[in-house]
């Protein structure tokens, strides 16, 4: 009896925990507060099981109460992690002063970016100097098929993700939006024997990225460097030369992560 009672409790205990997890899911840079109603109808579990696990979290300082609202906001403890994560990671402390140069170099926000399921993430960002900026948020989940660093990893991808990406619909974010799997799958393959990715007004009208690949020592595609501007400051005609800056700084970055080319593809002028 002891041993199925353990069993019991530690069954209720992971249960907890995936749903801890899941609260911290809900939060986003379009829900940066919860109330216990949203918390118990995205769980579907009662109000005062929503409350009891709202509390722990709080306990443990991964969220917080608004003495006045009531709601709950994410709390210090997961900006720490956030840190620890960020100050030990190979690939952003490879990343973070070859972007910075980037920027210098071309004049627009740099990022770096990972994919996360079926979405692109940007886990850092050099901001850009000219007044009229491009809002990009870090820890956001972007579309794969609509970003340039999206389309960029989905090209190097596994065919199982492209698949997975067509299989969820391909939603038009703007006009420009490849909605069309066939076009996706060719330019995918355009992408990889170019070496870098272009989205102009995909996701979101007048903003235009330029994407390449950032390689491990296994010669793994491990994360895509990208810049983003507003569309009038990358004509056409510039856009070869943004994408050598780009091609350049990832090639750096892999090297830093040990990546030992066999042959890689020079970035050229695209005809659009």
């Amino acid at each position: 009896m002891k041993a199925v009672s353990g069993t019991r409790s530690v069954t209720a205990g992971l249960q907890s925990v995936t749903a801890a997890l899941k609260i911290l899911r809900l939060f986003s840079v379009e829900r940066t507060s919860l109330g216990i109603t949203e918390v118990a109808r995205h769980l579907n579990v009662a109000k005062s099981t929503a409350h009891r696990l709202m509390t722990s979290l709080m306990e443990e300082g991964f969220v917080y109460q608004d003495p006045k609202s009531r709601r709950y906001h994410l709390g210090l403890a997961v900006l720490g992690l956030g840190g620890i994560m960020t100050a030990d990671s190979d690939l952003w402390m490879a990343a973070a002063p070859y972007l910075t140069e980037l920027t210098m170099r071309t004049g627009e926000a740099s990022h770096i970016a990972v994919q996360d399921g079926l979405y692109v993430v940007y886990l850092h960002k050099v901001e850009s100097h000219h007044p009229v900026k491009i809002l990009t948020h870090l820890g956001r989940r972007n579309p794969l098929y609509a970003t340039g660093s999206g389309k960029l990893l989905l090209a190097y991808a596994e065919a199982d993700l492209v698949d997975a990406v067509v299989e969820q619909g391909l939603t038009a974010y703007t006009v420009k939006t490849l909605t069309d799997p066939v076009r996706l799958r060719e330019q995918l393959q355009h992408i990889r024997e170019q070496g870098y990715a272009v989205s102009r007004d995909e996701l979101r009208d007048h903003v235009t990225s330029i994407a390449a690949p950032v390689f491990n020592h296994r010669r793994q595609v491990v994360a895509a460097v990208n810049i983003v501007a507003p569309s009038h400051r990358v004509p056409a005609h510039v856009v070869g030369e943004r994408a050598r800056a780009v091609v350049k700084t990832a090639d750096r970055i892999s090297k830093d992560l040990g990546f030992r080319p066999e042959r890689r593809a020079t970035a050229r002028t695209l005809a659009d």
